[in-house]
């Protein structure tokens, strides 16, 4: 075989290897000559743009770009062989390619030159970057919404700390006056009702906290029954009434004579109407008016409660976000009207679980806000009022043992109740808790469940039941925790009630009095 002969072989061999690379590369190869039309397109390219290789060869370039990159492709290319001047030659870039089926999409382009005897050709190696760029995106979308909630968050916890100190403020100024020697009585009055409104409210924040918190993991539980919807508004009315009166807001209140059934939970629905007529109180300047209006709507099905209210009204773009966690129409210093942004979400979550609806209407600011709850009534509309008998029960003296590790709260809950006429004991842990209930045999027990000392509320219940000198005596948790299964757990714990700090001293004098 002649030099010539083994040269040819070795060239073809090549050239056969430098084609099966081409060809199965996963980059799409496209080689142009200097007029822009497709000299090779490999079949990566064929994937790529849908094209056959003998759809596009010899056609221009072109072809594989959107309408508007046209021009500016034709205008580089004839600079560049005029000047030599080059912006893409050599380096890679982000381009959108056009398929066959006319979609657009990204490419990653890196365009090189070479030149052979034929003339000079330019060859794209491309990537269709669509998965990557839509991962990027997806990125850049997930990363704003994060850094979102990190700005709701601190805005969330500046507007707590605000809040607290402005409850925490009177709190204070009112027991440096109950302190002072010789303090007028009517002044002592005062004091102790702003004292007892402020914690009113930093009682309200801590639970609107922990409702949304079970709200959102589903953990709330509704204790629905037959509801007069009549009486249960006119209620929500009453409560309201003081605290916007004490703002220099009149109340109107519209409600039929006769009672309008649903089937619902009292408390939540009362805490959502509450949430609507707080809101109006805030956004309500004195001197102006909030309506709060009950009706039966056309068909019987349904029944409509309004609150409205002459207040600062809301934009449009704000109507949308109203029933959002944390939502603030105003966060500017000196329009900011308190609150921690929940109310309103609450009241729509806790409407919803009623099969209802909850929507906001404003005519813009200045112009006050309206807001809308719809919930279906029952068929039975004519049903007889449910009422419960409640005997009254005479207040005697007990005797309480109290377990409780927190010096201060265990001392003032002991005054508490010897100022209603009980003999109290005080524990601070569990096992000396069991050692006086031992000594001291006490009629009823009020326990703590976090206590320190490896036995808990949970083991002080569970050991006074299997103890045969106090397996009978009533045991009550009053405790900071809160959820459903922390109430389940002391039910099965052996306790008979679960009273959730702070309590209200109005509502424990009661659970006493009514304890056998």
């Amino acid at each position: 075989m002649s030099d010539q002969q083994s040269e040819r072989q070795w060239l073809e061999a090549h050239e056969d290897r430098f084609r099966s690379v081409v060809n199965n590369v996963v980059e799409g190869i496209v080689t142009i000559d200097v007029r822009g039309a497709i000299q090779t397109f490999n079949p990566a390219a064929e994937r790529i743009f849908g094209y056959k290789a003998q759809e596009v060869i010899g056609h221009n370039v072109n072809i594989l770009m959107p309408e508007p990159d046209h021009a500016a492709h034709d205008r580089y290319l004839h600079n560049y062989l005029k000047t030599g001047e080059k912006k893409i030659i050599g380096i890679g870039r982000e381009v959108q390619g056009k398929r066959k089926d006319g979609s657009i999409f990204p490419l990653y382009l890196a365009v090189g030159e070479f030149q052979t005897k034929e003339g000079r050709f330019f060859t794209g190696v491309l990537r269709d970057i669509t998965d990557q760029k839509r991962m990027e995106n997806e990125l850049r979308e997930r990363a704003d919404r994060l850094a979102e909630v990190d700005r709701q968050k601190d805005d969330f916890l500046a507007m707590l700390a605000h809040e607290l100190r402005n409850h925490l403020a009177p709190l204070r100024n009112g027991l440096h006056i109950v302190m002072a020697p010789s303090v007028p009585p009517a002044q002592l009055k005062k004091v102790r009702e702003i004292m007892q409104r402020q914690v009113q409210h930093l009682t309200r924040h801590v639970d609107d906290l922990l409702d949304v918190s079970r709200i959102a993991r589903k953990k709330i539980l509704l204790v629905k029954e037959r509801l007069n919807l009549t009486a249960l508004v006119r209620a929500c009315a009453d409560d309201a009434r003081s605290n916007l009166e004490t703002g220099g807001v009149i109340l109107e209140v519209r409600v039929p004579e006769q009672p309008l059934w649903v089937h619902g939970d009292s408390t939540r629905l009362s805490q959502a109407i509450g949430n609507l007529l707080s809101n109006a109180s805030k956004f309500t300047d004195p001197g102006g008016r909030v309506t709060l209006e009950l009706t039966e709507m056309p068909g019987g099905r349904k029944a409509r409660i309004n609150v409205r209210d002459t207040g600062i009204g809301m934009e449009r773009p704000m109507l949308s976000r109203a029933f959002e966690n944390y939502a603030q129409a105003d966060h500017t210093r000196d329009r900011n009207r308190g609150g921690l942004g929940l109310g309103l979400a609450l009241s729509k979550a806790l409407v919803e679980l009623h099969d209802g609806s909850i929507r906001a209407e404003s005519e813009g600011i200045g112009r006050g806000s309206t807001f809308i709850i719809e919930l279906p009534l029952l068929t039975e509309h004519k049903a007889m009022e449910k009422t419960t008998a409640s005997t009254p029960v005479s207040p005697r003296s007990r005797r309480i043992l109290l377990i409780e590790d927190n010096l201060d709260a265990a001392e003032s809950l002991r005054l508490v109740l010897e100022f209603a006429g009980h003999q109290v004991e005080v524990a601070f842990s569990g096992q000396s808790g069991l050692e006086i209930a031992r000594n001291v045999g006490p009629e009823i027990v009020l326990c703590d469940i976090g206590l320190p000392g490896g036995m808990d509320g949970y083991a002080v219940a569970r050991a006074f039941k299997v103890d045969p000198r106090l397996k009978d005596t009533p045991i009550i948790a009053l405790t900071g925790y809160a959820q459903e299964e922390d109430q389940r757990r002391a039910s099965e714990a052996g306790f008979a009630l679960h009273l959730v700090k702070p309590v209200d001293p109005e509502q424990l004098e009661r659970t006493v009095a009514q304890m056998p």
